[in-house]
């Protein structure tokens, strides 16, 4: 979809931008495994965590395989050692753990922007791991029941339906931001795309909103003492 080669084009362009912060005069045939690992310790030299290298490194990757298949680069692969992907090295698990868990449930959120990062989090983690784009693109057409069924947007043309159960909980979550209708199936649950007038917009959006959640749980992380969590940390969390 657009919103989706909209956002691939960025993770490109962001993880050029960082290789040629790191070395602007870099060819692809100049590439090899000590240079990756180089390259690595740069990024976390300059607060890239674990998941953003190993998505730099990713993006990267297709773009020397590229050069591969046009001549412009040479095997082997400088992102492979002993049959082992640098970008697995040092994989951390990103679900809470239980006490972490447990911590981030009975804290009381102490403004607006932790409120709503709270309780975006819980979204996530209710409705199967979703990430915050499928949230926000929900329509009442969605509301099936007592379900919710919905394709995730990245997969939405082949993906397989995923059934999360309407619970109270859940309801009331989403008729705090939104309103659920089912008299109006093609109206978003969530207001926050309504007024999108294309792709490009919806995909903007979507952004604004992660990073608004995200900043609300880096304050949530340090008022209860615990590691950084992101919008992608409920997936993993839910899968436990």
């Amino acid at each position: 979809t657009a919103d989706i080669t909209l956002k691939t084009k960025s993770c490109y362009k962001t993880a050029l931008n960082q290789l040629y912060a790191f070395r602007s005069d870099l060819k692809l045939s100049d590439m090899n495994v000590e240079f990756v690992k180089e390259f690595m310790g740069h990024l976390k030299t300059n607060g890239c965590g674990e998941n953003t290298i190993r998505m730099y490194l990713r993006e990267l990757k297709a773009i020397y395989n590229d050069g591969i298949r046009r001549g412009l680069a040479k095997d082997p692969n400088p992102f492979v050692i002993k049959g082992q992907s640098l970008a697995s090295i040092g994989r951390e698990q990103y679900a809470l753990k239980e006490d972490d868990w447990r911590k981030f449930l009975q804290y009381v959120p102490e403004c607006e922007n932790e409120i709503f990062a709270r309780d975006f989090f819980l979204l996530s983690v209710m409705m199967s791991g979703a990430n915050l784009g499928d949230i926000l693109s929900l329509k009442n057409a969605n509301v099936v029941g007592k379900e919710i069924l919905f394709r995730r947007r990245k997969t939405k043309k082949t993906g397989l339906h995923i059934s999360v159960s309407l619970t109270s909980q859940l309801s009331a979550l989403l008729n705090k931001y939104g309103k659920i209708n089912r008299r109006k199936p093609q109206d978003y649950i969530l207001p926050y795309l309504s007024s999108c007038a294309d792709e490009k917009a919806i995909a903007n959006k979507i952004h604004d909103v992660i990073k608004l959640v995200n900043r609300g749980l880096e304050s949530i992380c340090t008022a209860i003492s615990i590691g950084k969590i992101t919008t992608m940390v409920a997936r993993h969390t839910y899968s436990v």
